[in-house]
């Protein structure tokens, strides 16, 4: 099997590991202590993806698991097959700062992504350019998010203190919900009737849409609300 050099943003495998051993200083010699057997059946780490040029923030599988995006700091968004092998064939530019979060459409179709420089982006995967660029933040952007009943709507929460609503049929947004401090995660309900937002307040909060306003409130964290699992 013939690889591209890791500078080339290939896939490089990874062999079976020599077990882990640890090395203990005296004032004579050092002692090598073998470390415990492994006794996890978790898969380990196979494959190794390389190409970023720097910290990798966010990673996400399309719906049909083929599919891998990651994107970080370097301001890029790779493309992986995940089948075979797992090579980059893709790679999205255009942001001015680094990409804090992505996201796939619910059809797999599109990818969204939101960087400091104050914008979020939607990508045409099969097309890999970019058809849509949503402006109105005043700060980093720090999360984006598609509605679960279709890629029409979306939202994003900012270090502004806003959460914004898109319609990518429009152009602006439609609606924008101001907290007190700054929104690092954003989603909608599974019914995309409310939008949930997380801050560096420690709470989380549920918006609803119809009337704009805080429906109920989460609290009990001790720190910021970074992300919410998928549904």
């Amino acid at each position: 099997m013939s690889l591209k050099r890791p500078n080339d943003g290939a896939l490089v495998p990874v062999g079976p590991q020599q077990p882990h051993v640890k090395q203990a200083r005296t004032e004579l010699a050092i002692t090598t202590i073998p470390s415990r057997p492994r006794s996890s059946r978790l898969y380990s780490p196979i494959m190794l993806l390389q190409g970023h040029e720097s910290e990798v923030f966010c990673c996400k599988f399309q719906s049909d698991g083929e599919i891998l995006a990651t994107a970080g700091f370097d301001r890029k968004i790779f493309l992986w097959n995940v089948y075979e092998q797992c090579l980059n064939w893709a790679v999205l530019t255009g942001h001015g700062g680094a990409i804090m979060e992505i996201q796939w459409s619910p059809d797999g179709s599109e990818l969204a992504s939101c960087a400091t420089d104050k914008l979020a982006f939607i990508w045409d995967i099969a097309t890999c350019q970019r058809v849509k660029k949503l402006k109105g933040h005043k700060s980093f952007v720090n999360s984006v998010s598609y509605s679960r009943t279709g890629k029409e709507m979306l939202c994003t929460g900012s270090d502004d203190g806003t959460v914004k609503i898109w319609d990518r049929r429009k152009r602006g947004e439609v609606m924008t919900l101001e907290c007190t401090y700054q929104v690092l995660t954003c989603c909608y309900s599974s019914t995309s009737e409310a939008v949930i937002s997380g801050g560096i307040d420690n709470s989380i909060k549920i918006w609803d849409l119809r009337k704009q306003q805080v429906s109920q409130r989460l609290d009990g964290h001790l720190d910021a609300n970074e992300g919410y699992p998928n549904p």
